[in-house]
């Protein structure tokens, strides 16, 4: 995310302090305004593959090189992005305090959000809940109900364990 100089930060803040017509608002003010940006994704079977960390370190690194734009400098929210062609710096809760990294989450947030409403869509045993992904009750339900759904990682820790399996009145 390269944002031009100047760019009016009023209303782009951490995505997850904003709810969804405030992120939405931004999102637009950002695609359109931006100088350079860019979204990449994963399938669920790369993150098994990987490991959740390396995938995302490798999805940032992915972003930044694939920018029509090459930065000068890369500012990222939490963890170092090794072997970046250009110098950068990683900041802890850096989307509560960079507007750059802010604006970036804000459009990571939205643009996740309208692809899981697309596939709740496709799929709505599952429930989709705006600010809290798949984490609600109702969710979890499903997934005891019907399995997991053909995104879910299975090395999500609640896949993994069998925490699904169990409806919380039995022995496990």
């Amino acid at each position: 995310m390269i944002l031009p100089e100047g760019f009016d930060l009023d209303g782009i803040a951490d995505s997850k302090v904003l709810t969804a017509e405030e992120r939405a608002q931004g999102y637009e003010r950002i695609v359109r305004d931006a100088v350079a940006w860019t979204v990449c994704r994963c399938m669920p079977t790369r993150i098994d593959r990987r490991g959740l960390h390396k995938t995302n370190l490798w999805l940032l690194r992915h972003c930044v090189t694939t920018l029509s734009i090459e930065p000068d400098y890369v500012l990222t929210d939490g963890f170092p992005i090794r072997r970046l062609p250009m110098p950068n710096l990683s900041i802890k809760k850096g989307d509560a305090v960079t507007a750059s990294v802010a604006a970036a989450s804000i459009v990571a947030k939205v643009t996740r959000d309208r692809m899981m409403e697309r596939y709740h869509r496709r799929f709505p045993v599952y429930g989709f809940d705006h600010n809290r992904g798949y984490g609600t009750k109702e969710h979890r339900d499903a997934i005891r109900r019907h399995g997991p759904s053909p995104i879910h990682r299975f090395s999500f820790k609640g896949l993994a364990t069998g925490y699904y399996d169990d409806d919380g009145e039995g022995d496990g």
